[in-house]
């Protein structure tokens, strides 16, 4: 086994990572659509939505639908499944299209693939990305997924890691994990014995663009998913 190899398996963070960081400007503008439908001020949808964002990511909703019912009643207002429904499906067209992966993102991990490694996501999400990924090109290219929604818990919540190389079949520390650096993942990854890579997008346009973790950190990082390949060559 060459040095390229000392990996056995690569696992990935989602959002900011294989897709663009979750879109501050763009969700303000469905989450203004999904009011107007839901019948509550914007406003009022907005902040709600953000309120119940670690509720969402550990599964407490079972459907877009289910949290936009919350918010509703949260608003004082009495929820209509027809009208849930509608928002649930405008926001998942926002879904469909955050799930859009980077250039030369598909291409790489078919190359990790054809290397021999493992290949695992590990994301926090709320239910409707894993409704949604398994139908796209991105979603089959993995070996293992860790949804937060599913898992009922979210990083950098040791389970999670554990969960995802139990699910590859790999040792943490034959694990590379690949992120960029939100929810305290890197740490997460490192307290488990995975080797921990930032890669760095533009937080310029995100809830959480002051990222302490991504501010203060001292190890390996790359800029793009590709030079995963060149990290993985160099070891």
């Amino acid at each position: 086994m060459g040095e390229s190899m000392s990996f056995e398996a690569v696992v990935f963070d989602l959002f900011g990572t294989l897709v663009r960081p979750f879109r501050r400007s763009e969700h303000i503008l469905v989450t203004r659509e999904c009011a107007g439908i839901l019948g509550i001020e914007f406003e009022e949808c907005h902040r709600l939505w953000v309120e119940s964002f670690a509720r969402r990511s550990v599964g407490e909703f079972g459907s877009i639908a289910e949290n936009f019912g919350w918010i509703v009643r949260r608003a004082g207002g009495e929820p209509v499944e027809e009208t849930l429904a509608q928002a649930a499906k405008q926001y998942a067209r926002f879904t469909v299209a955050s799930l859009e992966p980077f250039e030369g993102v598909l291409d790489t991990l078919e190359q990790l693939r054809a290397r021999g490694l493992r290949i695992g996501l590990l994301t926090n999400c709320a239910p409707d990305v894993p409704e949604a990924l398994p139908k796209m090109p991105l979603g089959h290219c993995f070996d293992a997924c860790v949804y937060s929604c599913e898992a009922k818990a979210a990083k950098p919540a040791r389970e999670v890691y554990e969960l995802v190389v139990q699910r590859l079949g790999v040792d943490p520390g034959r694990t590379l994990y690949v992120g960029d650096g939100s929810d305290g993942e890197l740490a997460g990854a490192a307290a488990v014995g995975m080797h921990p890579v930032l890669v760095t997008p533009s937080l310029a346009d995100t809830y959480d663009a002051q990222r302490p973790e991504v501010a203060g950190w001292v190890g390996e990082r790359i800029a793009t998913i590709p030079d995963v390949l060149q990290y993985l060559a160099r070891r």
